[in-house]
C-alpha cells in the first residue's frame, strides 16, 4: 500500500493535498533505527464550515463546529504562535475515524481577478457606501458594493491592512486632500486615477459585497509587444529576447481608452489575437506555472503585413510607450477590398522612398526593420483579360487598346498564411491590386 521515503511515505492511492489517516506500528530494525510498518491508510473526513465556539481555551477540549459540540483529540491551535482562532472563521476541519477533530486548516477563499474601471462613494443619509465597476477577464463589467479595501496609499510603499471601504476613502480625504470628500462622489475624480489601470484581487462575501486588494498580485511588463500568432511577448526596449511565454489558454483582456468608462475586449489564446500590438504596459497572472491572464493597457497597432503599398506621406511619431515608434499609413488587401493598414518601426524606414509595392522585413516583435521595393521594376503590371506572359495581363484586345481592369472583376480574399493575397478568378493567377495616393486601383502586383 505504501513505502517509506525518508521521513514520509509514498502511496499510489491518494493525490497531493489529500488528508489521509495512517495507522502503523513503529518498530526498530537490526541496527536499532525506528521504522514504521504501515497497516492501513484511509481518506480522512473533512468538512468546510465555521468555528462557532470553544470550551476550555487553555486546552481546548471541545469545539463547536457549525453549532455542534465536537471533542478535540489533541490541543488545538491555529497560528504558529499557538494562538486560538477566532470564532466564526471558516476552516477545513479534519476528523479521525471516531469523529474527533484532529486538525484544522484556515480557509482562504480563492482570489478572483478583475480590472477596476470605476470607484466612487455615496454619502446618502450621512453614511458612506462605496461602489465600484469591475471588469472580469471575459471583458464583462459588473457593478459591485465594496466592503473593504486593501491598498497602497499614495505616497506610501507598503500595502495597508484591509479597512472598511468608506473609512479608507475618508482617510484619504482627511489625511491628504483636506476636506475634499465631495470629490470622491465622482468616479472620474483625479484622486481615483491612482487606483485605475490595475488588476485587483477580490473575494465575494456571503452578503454579495466585495473585499478588494489594490493592486493585485499581478506582475507587469512595460512597453510590451504582443505578436499576433506568437506565444512570446517582447519588451519594446529589447525586441530580441522574449520576456513572457503564453499559451492557447491564456486570456488577453484589452483596455481601450482610460478608466472610468473604458472599453474592454477579451480574447483567449495567442493564436486568436486580433493584431500585433504595442502596449504601454501589460499585467499578468501566473497560475500553475502558466500565464493565465494578460491585461493589456492602451494597445496600439503594430505592423503585421509583409507586403504593402506605400503611397507616400509622413509618419506619425509616438513616445508614449517609452519607445519612439514611427507609424506609416499603407494600403493592404482584405475581405472588403482596399483597406487601410499601418507599418510601425523604430526607425523612419520609408524616408526618401517613392510610392510603390514594398517587401517588409519584420523583427520577432513585429516591428519593421527594413523595406524594399518588391523588384527593380516593382513588378507593376497592367491587368488584361488574358496573360501575355507569366507576369503580364491585358484588359482589352491588345496592348495598344489596353484598359484598366474593372474592380468588380477581381475577388478579394484575406492574406494567407504565407502572406500572399490569392485571387483565383483571373486565369488562376495570384495578383494584388496597387492603389495610387487617392486610393484608386491603377495596376496589379503579380505574385506568381
Amino acid at each position: 500500500m505504501a513505502t517509506l521515503a525518508n521521513t514520509g511515505f509514498v502511496t499510489e492511492n491518494f493525490a497531493e493535498g489529500d488528508f489521509v489517516l495512517v495507522q502503523g506500528v513503529v518498530t526498530p530494525d537490526k541496527q536499532g533505527v525506528l521504522g514504521i510498518d504501515i497497516k492501513s491508510m484511509t481518506a480522512a473526513k473533512t468538512e468546510l464550515t465555521k468555528l462557532t465556539g470553544l470550551d476550555n481555551i487553555s486546552a481546548v477540549a471541545n469545539m463547536y463546529v457549525n453549532g455542534t459540540k465536537t471533542p478535540v483529540a489533541c490541543k488545538y491551535a491555529y497560528d504558529a504562535d499557538r494562538t486560538v482562532a477566532d470564532c466564526w472563521d471558516t476552516f477545513t476541519f479534519i476528523y479521525d475515524s471516531y469523529g474527533n477533530v484532529i486538525g484544522t486548516t484556515k480557509y482562504t477563499a480563492p482570489a478572483n481577478y478583475a480590472v477596476l474601471d470605476k470607484l466612487y462613494i455615496d454619502y446618502a443619509k450621512g453614511d458612506g457606501t462605496v461602489y465600484a465597476t469591475v471588469v472580469t477577464p471575459a471583458g464583462e463589467k459588473t457593478d459591485i458594493t465594496v466592503n473593504t479595501i486593501t491598498a497602497i496609499l499614495p505616497g506610501n510603499e507598503n500595502t495597508g491592512k484591509a479597512v472598511k471601504a468608506a473609512d479608507f476613502i475618508a482617510s484619504l480625504d482627511d489625511d491628504m486632500f483636506k476636506g475634499l470628500g465631495f470629490q470622491y462622489q465622482w468616479s472620474g475624480s483625479k484622486f481615483y486615477s491612482y487606483y485605475y489601470g490595475q488588476l485587483v484581487d477580490y473575494v465575494v462575501n456571503e452578503n454579495g459585497s466585495y473585499d478588494i486588494n489594490i493592486p493585485g498580485r499581478a506582475k507587469q511588463v512595460k512597453n510590451a509587444i504582443i505578436v499576433k500568432g506568437s506565444k512570446f511577448i517582447y519588451d519594446g526596449t529589447n525586441t530580441k529576447i522574449p520576456v513572457l511565454e503564453v499559451t492557447a489558454d491564456t486570456i488577453f483582456l484589452y483596455q481601450n481608452g482610460y478608466a472610468p468608462n473604458a472599453t474592454y475586449t477579451s480574447v483567449t489564446g495567442y493564436e486568436n489575437l486580433p493584431a500585433t500590438l504595442v502596449a504601454t504596459e501589460i499585467q499578468y497572472i501566473v497560475k500553475g506555472g502558466k500565464v493565465a491572464l494578460v491585461y493589456v493597457l492602451n494597445p496600439q497597432p503594430v505592423n503585421s503585413y509583409k507586403q504593402v503599398y506605400y503611397a507616400g506621406g509622413q509618419p506619425s511619431y509616438d513616445t508614449s510607450t517609452g519607445v519612439g515608434i514611427y507609424t506609416y499609413a499603407v494600403k493592404v488587401l482584405g475581405e472588403n477590398g482596399m483597406e487601410d493598414g499601418v507599418i510601425t518601426s523604430k526607425e523612419p524606414v520609408f524616408s526618401g522612398k517613392p510610392a510603390g509595392v514594398y517587401k517588409v522585413t519584420l523583427n520577432a516583435s513585429g516591428l519593421a526593420t527594413k523595406v524594399e521595393l518588391a523588384s527593380a521594376d516593382n513588378y507593376v503590371v497592367t491587368l488584361h483579360a488574358a496573360p501575355v506572359n507569366n507576369t503580364t495581363y491585358w484588359y482589352g484586345t491588345d496592348e495598344a487598346h489596353a484598359k484598366i481592369l474593372d474592380l468588380s472583376v477581381v475577388a478579394f480574399f484575406n492574406v494567407s498564411g504565407d502572406n500572399t493575397v490569392n485571387k483565383t478568378n483571373l486565369d488562376g493567377k495570384n495578383v494584388s491590386l496597387i492603389f495610387d495616393a487617392n486610393g484608386a486601383a491603377v495596376a496589379a502586383y503579380y505574385y506568381g
